[in-house]
């Protein structure tokens, strides 16, 4: 089981690299950004779970103003971001954004702390775009059910497939909103 430990414990860019997509062939930066702009859901974006930024210039590439947040070690070790960063949550949660970008990392948050991020970003943002693992790290629910339980529903699912060749787990894409929230057309499914 991973845990916040395994995540506090990188202190250099290669290990946060090696531990984020390791033999991965899928590369978020790239893969996503696409899907993500043609969903034209708003300009205003929290990366929640940046690591080492790997996804932030490419959503700023995109004309998107982004900021990001992560636990202290890992904003330490972003390199060439010129996007606001963010390590203290408390500072981060009363703040607003037009959608909240969590790629590849619900899934490796403690239950609790995930229902509490969760609670919270119903205030930040009416959506969330998540891509990640089905399963969580620490129980058997999958992360679709906590995010259900949390008040979100499913507004669409862009994509579902393994992300490592031999991998026998899905990932799922997801575009979530608050429930109570006006659906309206997005872009292309991937």
């Amino acid at each position: 089981m991973i845990s916040r430990d395994h995540w506090t414990s990188i202190s250099d860019v290669a290990t946060a690299q090696s531990r984020i997509l390791p033999d991965s062939k899928f590369n978020p930066s790239t893969d996503l950004v696409n899907v993500v702009v043609n969903m034209s859901i708003g300009n205003r974006v929290l990366d929640f779970g940046c690591g080492i930024g790997r996804n932030i210039n490419s959503l700023q590439g995109a004309g998107l103003e982004v900021e990001g947040y992560d636990l202290p070690n890992m904003i330490s070790l972003c390199q060439n971001i010129t996007a606001p960063l963010f390590s203290d949550w408390d500072l981060v949660r009363n703040r607003t954004y037009d959608f909240i970008f969590a790629c590849l990392v619900l899934q490796h948050i403690e239950i609790g702390h995930l229902y509490q991020y969760l609670h919270d970003f119903k205030q930040m943002s009416d959506r969330i775009v998540v891509f990640g693992r089905v399963s969580n790290d620490f129980s058997d629910r999958l992360v679709r059910d906590l995010m259900m339980e949390s008040g979100w529903t499913i507004e669409r699912i862009y994509c579902a497939f393994p992300i490592w060749e031999d991998s026998h787990e899905d990932h799922e894409g997801m575009l979530w909103k608050k429930q109570n929230h006006d659906v309206y057309s997005l872009g292309p499914e991937c």
